[in-house]
């Protein structure tokens, strides 16, 4: 019988089970073939959905690979533009990494897998790459919204625990820190990383409205909260459609102009699904 659904029972872990077993009572190679494809299909944004559904497909997909499914060495080729780099995956040692430095031109021609021969093979491409700018580039930096909009705010507290402007930082004055999320629909899983500029440090003391009444873009609750010198991380476990604000209190510990890097929001289980925000510049007297 199929469990219910849910955050531990899934599609992907269900898929792997099967192949498991489908290799541990030496299954038919045209059967684990269609298994592995429909295994592969299950996996979206480099993932199965839950701990459990990658747990139950990275061991079936490893104890088939260690056992030699298939006849012979993969032979091929990964082409790009002009350049290609031959691969061949012997039973023993199925898993070969290719690292390229490649230009924006060669990327837009796109990736290819030239299948030379052997048992079939997959192909998994991830793209990385750094901005080499420097203060003054990083803080003209456009927000990024891959599924999450994200704006950052600081305002100094002044008498009566009432936001202001910013102008006249001094050493010792507190500033409040606001991040608003823009969330089309609802995400699970949330980790906000909000990067703290040099001349503040954030403090361990909780936020109190001066209003009293409670803020209905404040109704999360943060699953756990990490606040180090340079940077403060909340993580929430459920944020539903609508627009929400994180708020948290920080102090000027030194005079000076600093950069702060973007705040950086990503579902954990949807790493694709993420949010920039605009860098910032603070300075205090």
């Amino acid at each position: 019988a199929r469990e219910p659904r849910g955050w531990f029972g899934n599609e992907g872990r269900e898929v792997a089970l099967e192949l498991l077993a489908l290799e541990r009572c030496g299954g038919l190679a045209s059967d684990l073939a269609g298994k592995v494809a429909r295994l592969l299909e299950q996996r979206a944004r480099g993932h199965w959905g839950t701990t459990q559904g990658n747990a139950w497909a990275l061991w079936a997909l490893s104890a088939l690979a260690s056992k030699g499914a298939g006849a012979g060495a993969v032979v091929g080729e990964v082409r790009m533009a002009t350049r290609s780099v031959p691969v061949r995956l012997e039973p023993g040692s199925p898993v070969q990494s290719v690292t390229l430095a490649v230009t924006p031109a060669e990327l837009r021609s796109g990736i290819a897998w030239e299948h030379g021969g052997g048992p079939e093979a997959w192909l998994e491409v991830g793209v990385s790459g750094r901005m080499k700018v420097g203060p003054e580039g990083m803080a003209r930096m456009a927000g990024v919204d891959r599924g999450f909009a994200v704006r950052r705010t600081y305002q100094r507290l002044g008498p009566g625990n009432q936001p202001g402007p910013m102008e006249g930082l001094t050493a010792g004055d507190r500033v409040l820190v606001t991040v608003e999320l823009d969330v089309p629909e609802p995400a699970q899983w949330v980790a906000i990383d909000d990067p703290v500029p040099s001349v503040l440090e954030p403090s361990l003391e909780p936020w109190r409205s001066w209003e009293g009444s409670p803020d209905p873009m404040e109704s999360w609750r943060a699953g756990f909260v990490e606040v180090r010198g340079d940077r403060r991380r909340v993580f929430i476990d459920s944020l539903g459609e609508g627009r929400h604000r994180v708020r948290y209190l920080a102090r000027v510990r030194a005079a000076g102009t600093a950069v702060a890097g973007p705040v950086k929001v990503e579902a954990m289980y949807e790493p694709g699904r993420n949010g920039l925000s605009t860098p910032a510049t603070v300075t205090a007297r």
